[in-house]
């Protein structure tokens, strides 16, 4: 490989992956607010630097002498936009766990309540004398979308 094309090479996975950190840092804003859409342009960019970006470290780690002869502040722009996308990662992923816990919480609490409120059939006890109803949380009937 020249010079330049592994200049080249190195100016477009810079670019790559300080574009990828942009958006999934973005993406990590935009679900602690709580404006989470899971489509859109924005997504379709994502998916599809997030293809690229997969790509390209396959083959850099299958031939890592593509980038041989990098200038050091390349190398060094191309660890520090690695670091970034990694930090954004576990922003992104810290932040849809939370989101994940609140809405299992509710799930839950939503489930409980319903079991809460439904009971069993009143029955009768020894005596005769209606007895009254027992509560019975496996009585209760809910419907969950799991893809909620």
């Amino acid at each position: 490989m020249t010079q330049s094309t592994v200049d080249q090479r190195a100016d477009y996975l810079l670019g790559l992956t300080r574009k990828l950190a942009d958006l999934v840092a973005e993406e990590a804003r935009r679900l602690e607010a709580g404006v989470f859409r899971a489509q859109g342009p924005e997504w379709e960019e994502k998916e599809r630097l997030v293809h690229a970006y997969r790509i390209e470290m396959t083959q850099l780690k299958a031939n890592p002498a593509q980038l041989k002869g990098l200038a050091p502040g390349v190398r060094d722009a191309l660890a520090t936009a690695a670091k970034a996308l990694e930090q954004g990662l576990a922003s992104h992923a810290a932040a849809l766990a939370a989101k994940r816990e609140v809405t299992d919480g509710l799930v839950r609490a939503i489930a409980a309540d319903a079991a809460a409120q439904r009971s069993a059939p009143s029955g009768y006890d020894r005596a005769g004398a209606s007895a009254p109803p027992k509560s019975n949380p496996g009585a209760a009937g809910l419907t969950l979308n799991a893809r909620a």
